[in-house]
């Protein structure tokens, strides 16, 4: 029983170190293949570039309409959002190895409570890890919900986009149009599973 709790935990964090991997703002794994170690830095490198792109297209919207409080304020909240999914994939890029020795430094000696059978140590890991799933899921809930806002409740038959961005090329046809609606979504989509997932990564490192 606590082995499969404790289990459960590590799940969620392995979890989290895929959606990580998918997203592109991770590495790939250590004992992949040549080819996936040669492709992976590609991909996480145009992923990468597209919340760049993105965080572009608003600076260039908000200078375009500088005098606009309104413009100021709306590309200012997506500003600070791309800004902290930049500033954190930085940092456990420079850190990644060092996040992975934590882990397992943390996790090593906590396989020792699979083997307790004191109940009150069983309650308390039963307790914690029903708060941690609870958490887990209700963010990836969330995390669905607000893209799937951001990108589906604006109409986009009429050229427009579902956030205000300035592109060096005219959006309002195609295919620029959807190559600039790609661009948004999943700069969007990346930045929003990496806001959650980080916040959530740094929690599973608390194993109780």
């Amino acid at each position: 029983m606590m082995e499969n709790l404790l289990g459960n935990r590590r799940h969620q964090l392995g979890a989290s170190l895929f959606t990580l991997r998918f997203c592109g703002l991770w590495s790939s794994f250590d004992d992949s293949q040549p080819i996936r170690k040669f492709i992976y830095p590609i991909y996480s490198a145009i992923m990468t570039s597209l919340i760049w792109i993105f965080l572009g297209t608003i600076l260039g919207d908000l200078f375009s309409n500088f005098e606009d409080l309104l413009v100021i304020t709306d590309d200012g909240c997506f500003l600070a959002g791309i800004s902290v999914v930049l500033f954190k994939h930085m940092i456990f890029c420079l850190r990644r190895r060092q996040i992975i020795k934590l882990i397992h430094e943390i996790y090593r000696p906590v396989n020792y409570l699979a083997k307790s059978s004191d109940e009150g140590v069983l309650m308390l890991v039963k307790v914690s890890t029903f708060h941690g799933q609870l958490q887990y899921y209700s963010f990836i809930a969330i995390g669905c919900c607000l893209v799937l806002a951001l990108v589906t409740i604006v109409p986009t038959d009429n050229g427009s986009l579902p956030i205000r961005a300035k592109y060096p090329f005219d959006s309002t046809i195609e295919p620029l149009h959807s190559i600039a609606f790609v661009i948004q979504a999943s700069a969007v989509a990346t930045g929003v599973a990496g806001i959650l997932v980080r916040g959530r990564l740094t929690k599973r490192m608390i194993p109780l």
